[in-house]
């Protein structure tokens, strides 16, 4: 038989002990517990209701939170996440004959097969049935009507077309399977809340992440396109936000004939290597390389600037006028002459051009000279 049991000797259901119902031969099947918890095939309920094993609901379905009643969670496990195995979902047509315009077809029925062909049939309120029939290799199909006495074929823009020509001419469309949180709306927004949004791939470990994280070379790359607008505005209205709060933001922009780097006030950009910061703008303009706090428009934080430079040497003998050259490529820096010969009086010093240094004496008297040219790489 059934007896109640409980902590406290009492059959009472609002006694605040664990109170249950036992067979001879087993555990408590339903529990009441001290906190108001009602276990069905368990003694520890975890919830308001615990149930070890299957709900049946054979009329009416289970109501959500959302005011929202499902009567059933069954799918056919469709391909390209079809609701229908090899078809898809819904295909929409121009239906000509008769003039009934563009018409969302949906094939949610499961087909069946008279002549060994496959039907989907939707009824239009004030007009004849519509339906569509595939050929059991989904390579043929046509639209057609009941006007009474027979099927009429040819009547709209997707007859002669298979399933992937459907698909291709943007006429055949799929629900998404999965869980019950999907593409929702807001008003006019749409959102996602049951995972990473993954586009060309099936394993998305980001938030929204484009194509796979192989590493591979390729002539046509993954691509994000933000169109062909820009800012009339040099400066402002970024494009891509990296990160916005209510008050700034940082992130991309295009002007015209220019890319844009935003930052808020009292800002910086700085560049990395592995880590390691190595060159920085600050909010000042500045630009440190080495430093964090340049102290001026180009603070090497004591570091040298290298420009491909040299020194060059030689001598000039018995002549009154000396013209050297730098090395291919390089340009004046500095240079100098010198002779031995105190009577001669040194009448040019000077650069004779970008790449040339001239030593000359007075009165075209003659002499050796030495001299230095200092070259290098001005960019």
């Amino acid at each position: 038989g059934t007896t109640w049991a409980s902590s406290t000797p009492t059959t009472n259901w609002a006694n605040p002990g664990a109170i249950g119902t036992t067979t001879a031969n087993s555990a408590a099947f339903t529990s009441l517990t001290a906190s108001g918890n009602v276990g069905i095939g368990t003694t520890a309920p975890t919830n308001l209701l615990t149930v070890a094993g299957k709900i049946q609901s054979t009329t009416g379905g289970i109501v959500f939170p959302d005011g929202t009643t499902q009567t059933s969670a069954a799918v056919n496990a469709g391909t390209n996440n079809s609701m229908i195995p090899n078809f898809p979902d819904y295909i929409v047509c121009n239906i000509t004959t008769p003039a009934a315009g563009v018409t969302l077809i949906p094939l949610l029925w499961g087909p069946y097969t008279p002549n060994g062909l496959y039907y989907y049939s939707v009824s239009r309120t004030g007009n004849p049935t519509f339906s569509i029939a595939f050929n059991n290799t989904g390579t043929f199909n046509s639209n057609a009507y009941w006007n009474g006495s027979s099927w009429l074929t040819g009547i709209s823009d997707c007859d002669s077309m298979s399933v992937s020509q459907l698909t291709a001419a943007g006429k055949g469309f799929n629900l998404a399977k999965g869980p019950a949180a999907q593409w929702l709306q807001n008003g006019t927004a749409g959102y996602y809340n049951a995972g990473n949004v993954g586009i060309g791939t099936t394993t998305p470990i980001n938030n929204l992440q484009i194509g796979n994280l192989a590493d591979a070379s390729s002539p046509t790359p993954v691509t994000l396109s933000l169109g062909g607008t820009y800012s009339n505005t040099a400066g402002s209205n970024p494009k891509l936000k990296i990160y916005e709060s209510a008050s700034s933001s940082f992130g991309l922009g295009v002007s015209a004939y220019q890319l844009d780097y935003m930052v808020p006030v009292s800002s910086r950009h700085a560049w990395f290597v592995n880590g390691s910061e190595k060159m920085r703008i600050d909010p000042n303009g500045n630009v440190g390389i080495g430093t964090t706090t340049p102290s001026d428009r180009l603070d090497l934080g004591g570091g040298n600037i290298l420009m491909g430079y040299g020194m060059t040497t030689g001598t000039c003998s018995n002549v009154w006028n000396c013209v050297f050259s730098c090395p291919a490529g390089k340009q004046v820096i500095a240079g100098g002459c010198y002779t031995a010969n105190n009577a001669v009086a040194i009448a040019q010093n000077q650069p004779l051009s970008t790449t040339q240094w001239q030593c000359g004496s007075l009165n075209y008297t003659a002499t050796t000279w030495a001299w230095f040219l200092l070259c290098a790489n001005i960019k």
